[in-house]
């Protein structure tokens, strides 16, 4: 089994992401979702196995095979950014498809986010502040 994932600054791409992994018969119980705060009901689990608190989440992805300066760039965005975290455990040879479809939602690479977070130390995604439309 293998891990993919991508980093989302907003709910309604995560959305598209876990509903084209469910369209292509990825199971519910293998998408999970790790934001902080309540993020609406797009069809994935919040993971329970998943720390919010930086440190423990950057190694709960490092077990699951991410390097460590991905890692902690998901943990810092998780945590600190408000970045909405999907990530779908799959057989290694289905994993370039959840790729595929996690890349086609258009999150930023994490290098994008990086260099974000890089330019303005203090800059935050605030998706949990605004109404947003239901999805669906």
């Amino acid at each position: 089994m293998r891990h993919v994932l991508a980093l989302f600054d907003a709910p309604v791409p995560a959305a598209r992401a876990v509903r084209a992994l469910a369209e292509k018969g990825f199971a519910a119980d293998d998408v999970q979702l790790c934001a902080r705060g309540e993020v609406p009901d797009i069809g994935a689990r919040t993971s329970r196995d998943l720390p919010h608190e930086p440190r423990a989440l950057q190694a709960a992805l490092q077990d699951r095979g991410l390097g460590e300066d991905d890692a902690a760039l998901c943990a810092e965005g998780v945590a600190r950014r408000g970045a909405i975290l999907v990530l779908v455990r799959c057989p290694t040879l289905s994993a370039p498809v959840a790729e595929r479809l996690l890349a086609a939602a258009l999150p930023p690479e994490l290098a994008e986010h990086a260099a974000r977070w890089k330019a303005q130390p203090s800059a935050a995604y605030m998706w949990a502040q605004v109404a947003a439309p239901p999805i669906g």
